[in-house]
């Protein structure tokens, strides 16, 4: 019965975390190891469960994509990456920029010397602290089996490949970080453990955490949403129920305007979310469609029309072209 419990939350905990997102698979299958090992034999008190469970939480998810071909799951568009460019990726800059160690534009935030101390000690650490896990109880080797076997499985995604904020660090930096901790505990034996993380929390603050952010944080305060919620009323004004461009765009715009103005995606990253939508917009007239850009980042190759026929509005981060001849085609 113990058994049985436990398959079954293991399982609904697993298809959650895929149901958050697919790349979450890098660190769940992983997790999946020792246990599906340890009760290898068990398929009724073991892997049915487990294998249910996970369906079960994903049956909203299923559903969705069978109506939508897929969408949730589609990568990006092929962008030139290699697998194990990918694979290198994860080390040479994700890693770096969840730690604080590189800023959005991917300079170091701190001297190459210090970089490399700090790097090198803490994968020294990490590495203490996988060897103590492996050597220790199962659930310890649950935890390193996720810290050494997710770089393999997150290469698969192409997704990695867009690595300016380190975003993807979320999938397997928290098993890091506990193989990290281990470590530190080893290494400060004999030594009052809440005094050693103490000091470790606060330096790892004042030296990785507060510059970065000091560097990076946007000019301005108050509503994200401005832009986009700006955006909307400029186009709802001229008559407009689609718009195009840009991906960190046009999501935001159907979503403030209660999809009263639907959103395609047209340039890089191309990723489609929403295909009804996306199709509504790439049937459009071309004189009815406005685009939306990220101000520098205006990729007005892709729209239809000559640029003379549009309308240049800047809102804040955002750069409209509004078409000049509003239905006359």
């Amino acid at each position: 019965e113990s058994v049985l419990r436990t398959a079954v939350i293991t399982g609904a905990a697993s298809g959650l975390a895929f149901y958050a997102h697919p790349m979450y698979a890098a660190v769940v299958l992983p997790l999946l190891l020792v246990p599906s090992f340890v009760h290898r034999a068990e398929w009724r008190r073991w892997w049915l469960p487990v294998g249910a469970s996970a369906l079960f939480v994903n049956v909203p998810l299923l559903v969705w994509n069978l109506r939508n071909d897929w969408a949730t799951l589609d990568q990006p568009a092929d962008n030139g990456s290699t697998y194990m460019g990918r694979l290198v990726v994860q080390f040479s800059q994700v890693i770096p920029r969840v730690m604080g160690l590189r800023d959005l534009d991917g300079s170091w935030t701190l001297s190459r010397l210090v970089v490399g101390m700090v790097l090198v000690a803490f994968a020294v650490l990490v590495t203490v602290g996988l060897i103590d896990l492996l050597r220790g109880e199962p659930a310890g080797r649950v935890v390193a089996s996720a810290v050494v076997l997710c770089w393999p499985i997150l290469a698969i995604f192409r997704n990695t490949n867009f690595f300016a904020d380190g975003r993807y660090g979320i999938v397997f930096f928290p098993f890091v970080l506990v193989a990290f901790v281990i470590g530190l505990r080893v290494v400060a034996v004999g030594i009052r453990w809440i005094t050693v993380g103490a000091v470790v929390f606060v330096v790892w603050c004042l030296v990785l955490i507060v510059p970065w952010v000091d560097a990076n944080q946007g000019p301005r305060r108050g509503d994200p949403n401005v832009d986009a919620s700006e955006v909307v009323k400029l186009a709802e004004s001229r008559g407009f129920d689609s718009i195009a461009g840009s991906f960190w765009w046009v999501l935001p715009v159907e979503y403030l305007s209660d999809r009263r103005i639907r959103g395609g995606v047209e340039g890089e990253p191309l990723t489609v979310r929403l295909p009804d939508s996306q199709a509504m917009v790439e049937s459009t007239p071309d004189d009815e469609l406005p685009y939306v850009f990220s101000a520098g980042d205006e990729q007005t190759n892709v729209m239809r029309m000559p640029i003379g026929s549009y309308e240049r509005v800047e809102i804040g981060d955002a750069v409209v072209y509004l078409p000049q001849t509003k239905g006359s085609g």
